[in-house]
C-alpha cells in the first residue's frame, strides 16, 4: 500500500467496481486503491437471491476488479477515519493520502429486534448466500422474516427446492407495500400452491436456539420451530465514516447532481448516497441500477468528467411465477391505475400521486422503459380515476 493515491474508493461492492470502471474511462493512468470490508473481491449482488438458486455458477458473479491494471484491492479492511481538510484516510493501521475519494460504503441489514439473534442469517452478502445454501442442503424447515423483494425471491427459491417455508410479514398482504392488490393475490395463490405458511400482520419478538434448531415467537403469540431463520427486513446506510468526517448526512450521505459530497474532494454513490433525482427531489436508492450507473458516473466525475446523474429509479425482480420491472417510485401511498387488460397474471400499473405519474410497474409484460420515463417526467393527470396511459400491454419475452 502506498502513502498516496490519486483515487481512493472506500467500498468493494458493485458501486466500487463501477467507480473503478468510470475512473479508467477518463483517466487510464491514475493510481487507484479500493478498500473492501468483505473478504471477497467485488461481485454481483442480485444473483444471491435469484440466479444462483436457479443454476447459475458461482464463478459467474465475480466482477474482476482485482484484475484491473493499476488498481490495488484491499480485502477484509476497513477505513476508520477520514480527515477531509488534509485529504487523509485511516486504513487499518496506516494513514493514506488521496487526491479524490469515493464513499461507496453501502448499507448493512437491519437486525431482528431480539436480544440474541446468533445464528439468524440477515441476508445481504455472498457469505450469507453460502450459509443459507449449505443449510438447506440437508435441512428443510426455514423461517423467513420480511416480505420485501429479497424475502419474496428467497421464498420462491426455497419453496421451489421443496423446503418448508414459514414467512412472517408485518403487512396484511404479501408484497402489499409495493405491489397492486391484483398481483398480491396472484403471488399469494402461487405461494400457497408451493406450500408457503404465511403469518400476516405479525413480527418476531424472540428467537431462541436449541441445539441445531430454532424456536421463533411472534408478537401475536404464534410459535414456529425451524432449522434456520433468515431475515430480510431492510437496510441502513453506512454513514458513520462520513458523519465522523463532518460531511453532510441526512438519510445517507448528501450529494449534489454530480454525486459530490459537501466536501469538494469526496464523492458518494450507491446505497449510501442521498442524491437529487429529476421529478422526485432528493432520494436514496437501493437498486442494482443505482449501484452500477451511480458508481460509474461518480468515478468519471472524480476524474473530471463533470456529468449529471439523472437516471430515474429502476427495479427488477423475479418471484413466484412473475417477472417485475418498475420504473420510478412504485409505493403503496400512491393510487394505482391499471392499464386496460391488466391483471394479476400480467399487466402494466401506473402509480399516481398528486395528479402525476410517479411510477410504472410492468408485471409479466414487456417493459416500455423509455415511455414510462417520459410519462413520469412530464405527464399530468387531471382525473386519476379516468386516466388510462397509452402503454402497450405485451407479454414479456
Amino acid at each position: 500500500m502506498r502513502e498516496h493515491y490519486d483515487y481512493v474508493v472506500i467500498g468493494g461492492g458493485m458501486t466500487g467496481h463501477a467507480a473503478v470502471r468510470g475512473i479508467r474511462g477518463v483517466d487510464a493512468r491514475g493510481s487507484v486503491l479500493v478498500v473492501s470490508a468483505e473478504p471477497h473481491a467485488p461481485y454481483q449482488r442480485p444473483p444471491l437471491s435469484k440466479a444462483l438458486w436457479k443454476g447459475m455458477q458461482e464463478s459467474g458473479i465475480w466482477l474482476g476488479t482485482d484484475r484491473q491494471p493499476g488498481v490495488e484491492l484491499l480485502r477484509n479492511t476497513r477505513a476508520s477515519a477520514l480527515r477531509c481538510a488534509s485529504r487523509v484516510v485511516r486504513i487499518g493501521e496506516r494513514d493514506v493520502g488521496y487526491g479524490k475519494l469515493l464513499l461507496a460504503t453501502g448499507a448493512r441489514p437491519r437486525r431482528l429486534p431480539v436480544p440474541d439473534d446468533e445464528g439468524v442469517i440477515a441476508f445481504r452478502t455472498y457469505d450469507d448466500y453460502r450459509r443459507l445454501a449449505h443449510l438447506v442442503r440437508d435441512k428443510h424447515e426455514i423461517v423467513l422474516v420480511g416480505g420485501g423483494y429479497i424475502g419474496l425471491e428467497l421464498a420462491t427459491a426455497l419453496l421451489e427446492k421443496g423446503k418448508d417455508v414459514t414467512m412472517i410479514v408485518r403487512d396484511a398482504r404479501l408484497g402489499g407495500r409495493r405491489l397492486p392488490a391484483a398481483i398480491c393475490e396472484r403471488i399469494e395463490a402461487q405461494a400457497y400452491r408451493l406450500g408457503l405458511e404465511l403469518l400476516r400482520e405479525d413480527e418476531v419478538v424472540e428467537v431462541r436456539r436449541s441445539g441445531e434448531r430454532f424456536h421463533v415467537r411472534t408478537k401475536r403469540g404464534r410459535s414456529v420451530d425451524a432449522d434456520g431463520v433468515v431475515s430480510g427486513i431492510g437496510v441502513e446506510p453506512n454513514v458513520e465514516l462520513a458523519a465522523g468526517a463532518g460531511l453532510h448526512v441526512r438519510d445517507g450521505i448528501v450529494v449534489d447532481e454530480q454525486l459530490r459530497s459537501s466536501n469538494a474532494h469526496v464523492w458518494a454513490a450507491g446505497d449510501v448516497a442521498s442524491a437529487p433525482v429529476p421529478t422526485f427531489g432528493r432520494i436514496r436508492q437501493e437498486t442494482e441500477q443505482n449501484a452500477s450507473f451511480g458508481g460509474l458516473l461518480a468515478g468519471r466525475n472524480m476524474a473530471g468528467a463533470g456529468q449529471i446523474y439523472d437516471d430515474l429509479p429502476f427495479v427488477y425482480s423475479e418471484f413466484m411465477d412473475g417477472v417485475m420491472e418498475a420504473v420510478g417510485l412504485c409505493e403503496a401511498q400512491a393510487d394505482v391505475v391499471a392499464v386496460p387488460g391488466s391483471s394479476g397474471e400480467s399487466g402494466v400499473f401506473c402509480y399516481v400521486r398528486d395528479e402525476r405519474v410517479r411510477g410504472v410497474l410492468f408485471w409479466n409484460a414487456e417493459c416500455a422503459q423509455e415511455e414510462a420515463e417520459a410519462m413520469i417526467r412530464g405527464t399530468v393527470v387531471d382525473d386519476v380515476r379516468s386516466y388510462r396511459p397509452l402503454l402497450p400491454l405485451r407479454p414479456a419475452a
